[in-house]
Parts: structure tokens; C-alpha cells; sequence
């Protein structure tokens, strides 16, 4: 929707808003700043702006801090340290439910058609032992073989985002506290279920579960805030109830390779240049977040989610 876009001339773009509470111009503004040296010689180009755009799917998120803030391109070293382990790991809970649901709704197919419909996968083991959350290291390597022979089968161009979650019926009935996987998956064929359960080898076949899902951008949003919503489940069992945490340390999510990113406009001029064209298809607010102070720009923030009409 924002590629090729040229830069627009207006210091300042008057978006039409629900809210009249909240301020109707956005201000933008910042210049590109002289590069930074490296030891190795290398530089880290940066520049200066106090609004952010990032475009996923048809949404848009744009995040205001309160003042100029530099932004970097390039590796650098943290400016911050977190003082308390659990303020730490819980922004980076929200962090990765932010990603996930951001890269899915990127992904998703948003006209209307049946056979290009994503599927959600859900595969549970059979050992209650080998399902266990201390045993995250095995999962990650049990679902990249299920997907490695997936796409030897279907080709490359099967994609797929996955989370782990505790099964609850399990846990509920059996007194077992047991993993199972969740997949959002992208391109497979219509074909026989059963064929792709077969490359489960951790569990019955006939217990594994797979449906199309609808598409269209109605369709992504609930799709994709589903998904992200099992690291919560999963994270804040196994902080909370587990003695041994490390789990928790491991990987939350396991995204393929090929999916494409959501675009972040950070530059001042491509910040106006979206701005100008969300005025131009109408797009409306969804909601603004109170002010949070970010330690890595040493800024306070808010952001606010635009959807188009």
C-alpha cells in the first residue's frame, strides 16, 4: 500500500479522527545526523524524529514520543539494563506477542479467496513425559522436522508462524501438564489431513487437529491476535507454577524463513509521505495507548493503531 511512495513537502499532515479528544495534526519532524564511526571503521547511519510508522498488513501503527529521539540503522550496544528480572521478561513477553501478531497479519491473505486460505494447526504428543514445558529445547527440534518434511513434501513455499501452549483439556482431566503446538500456516494445498499429520511422529495421527481459516482483513485480526495470545498462556504458566523455570528462557515462537516483514518507516520524510497517504484512503483510529516510557530512546511514548475504513 506504502511502497514507492515519494516524499511529501508538509511539515505537518491533518489526519481525520473519531476522537476529538485526542490532537488532530501529527508534527513531524527531525534531519539526518552525521554518521558514526565504528572501531572496525564501519558507520551506523542515524537521524532524528519524534513519530514511527510501522505497516502490517492494512493496519498501521504509529508510535509519538514526546520528544526528537535519535534513531539508529545498524548494530550498536544497548543504552539500558533492566534493574528487575520480571519487568524484563515481561516486556519481552509483550515484545514477542507484538511480533508475532504484527508478522502474521503481514503474511495473511487479505482478498477473499478459497484457495488461498491459511490453515491452523494445533499437534499433540502422545508422552506426557517428552511434552513436558522443561523440554523446550526437544519441541523446538520435534516441529522443525514436522515442518522440514512438510515442505520437502509441498514445497518451499509453505510458511508457517508457531507457538507452544499448555494443553489445557490435559491438564484439567489427566493431571497432566503437557505441551502441544500451534501453527498458523501459509500456502499448503487442500489435500488429505492425515498425510500432514503423518509427519507428526510424536503422537496419534487421529489426534491432531487442522481447519482452513477464512480470509480478508477481518478475518487476520482475529486469526493473528489468537495466536499471539498462546505465549501469554504458556509464558505466564511457566513463570508463575513451574519450580524450573527455563523454559521460559527459550524461545516463545518459531517464525519460517521467506515470510515478509511488516515495513517500519522511521525516516522523517516517509513518516509524511504514509501519513499523507492514510489521509488519502480515510483511515480511522482503532485506539491510543496511554503514555509508556521507553528506555531504549529515553523518551516517554504512546502509540495509536489506524485501520482503514
Amino acid at each position: 500500500m506504502f511502497k514507492d511512495l515519494q516524499a511529501q513537502n508538509e511539515f505537518s499532515v491533518r489526519i481525520p479522527r473519531v476522537d476529538d479528544r485526542i490532537s488532530m495534526t501529527v508534527q513531524v519532524s527531525g534531519d539526518y545526523q552525521s554518521p558514526v564511526k565504528r572501531d572496525d571503521g564501519s558507520e551506523i547511519q542515524w537521524y532524528t524524529t519524534d513519530t514511527m510508522v510501522t505497516q502490517y498488513g492494512r493496519e498501521v501503527s504509529i508510535t509519538k514520543f514526546d520528544r526528537t529521539v535519535a534513531i539508529y540503522k545498524g548494530r550498536r550496544k544497548r543504552s539500558y539494563v533492566y534493574n528487575n528480572k520480571n519487568t524484563k521478561l515481561q516486556k519481552n513477553l509483550k515484545r514477542a506477542q507484538l511480533k508475532i501478531k504484527r508478522l502474521a497479519m503481514q503474511n495473511y491473505p487479505l482478498k477473499k479467496e478459497k484457495y488461498n486460505s491459511p490453515c491452523f494447526l494445533t499437534l499433540t504428543y502422545k508422552d506426557p513425559e517428552r511434552a513436558h514445558p522443561k523440554n523446550r529445547a526437544t519441541h523446538l527440534r520435534d516441529v522443525q522436522e514436522f515442518f522440514r518434511l512438510l515442505r520437502a513434501e509441498y514445497g518451499k513455499q509453505i510458511k508457517y508462524i508457531q507457538v507452544f501452549e499448555i494443553q489445557p483439556e490435559r491438564k484439567e482431566n489427566r493431571k497432566e501438564t503437557c505441551v502441544h503446538v500451534h501453527a498458523l500456516l501459509f500456502n499448503l494445498p487442500y489435500n488429505d489431513m492425515q498425510k500432514v499429520f503423518g509427519f507428526w511422529k510424536h503422537g496419534d495421527p487421529n489426534a491432531q487437529h487442522m481447519r482452513r481459516l477464512k480470509t480478508g482483513y477481518s478475518a487476520s485480526r482475529q486469526s493473528c491476535e489468537k495466536i499471539a495470545g498462546y505465549i501469554t498462556k504458556f509464558a505466564g504458566y511457566v513463570s508463575k507454577d513451574l519450580a524450573d523455570s527455563t523454559a521460559y528462557y527459550e524461545k516463545t515462537y518459531l517464525p519460517s524463513k521467506g515470510l515478509e516483514k511488516p515495513i517500519s518507516y522511521t525516516t522523517p520524510d516517509m513518516v509524511r509521505a504514509v501519513l499523507s497517504q492514510m489521509a488519502l484512503e480515510f483511515y480511522t483510529p482503532l485506539y491510543r495507548s496511554s503514555p509508556v516510557y521507553c528506555p531504549h530512546f529515553g523518551a516517554w511514548s504512546h502509540q495509536e493503531v489506524w485501520i482503514p475504513n
